[in-house]
């Protein structure tokens, strides 16, 4: 895995995503396709899940990007110091394509909104 997400305790997690195709330009497929998101723990419990369907991802209008957001309500579940892998994929007709797999780490601040 190439890089973490990071969710900071006490807040939404909201991530904005630009996929290139291979020419360099956006990956215009993410346009029309069904994009889904899953967290899995280091068992492989799905732990959080989204979708362009169920609107926990949207595409802002900018050809190739998407944007997610869990609400704290659903990330509070998930304990602090702890590693995830996050994976996305798109679906277009029945081709379905592998965007990312990366890790996610959940930080403590110290701080906790009462």
């Amino acid at each position: 895995m190439a890089k973490n997400f990071t969710i900071t305790s006490g807040e939404d997690w909201a991530q904005t995503v630009e996929v290139i195709s291979d020419d360099g330009g956006p990956l215009t497929d993410i346009d029309t396709g069904l994009i889904e998101l899953q967290v899995q723990d280091d068992c492989g419990n799905v732990v959080l899940s989204g979708s362009s369907d169920d609107g926990t991802i949207i595409k802002p209008g900018e050809s190739g990007m998407f944007t997610w957001r869990f609400p704290w309500s659903r990330v509070s579940a998930l304990p602090s110091g702890q590693k995830y892998k996050v994976a996305c994929r798109l679906t277009v007709d029945s081709a379905i394509t592998m965007l990312f797999l990366e890790g996610l780490v959940v930080e403590e601040r110290g701080f906790t909104w009462r």
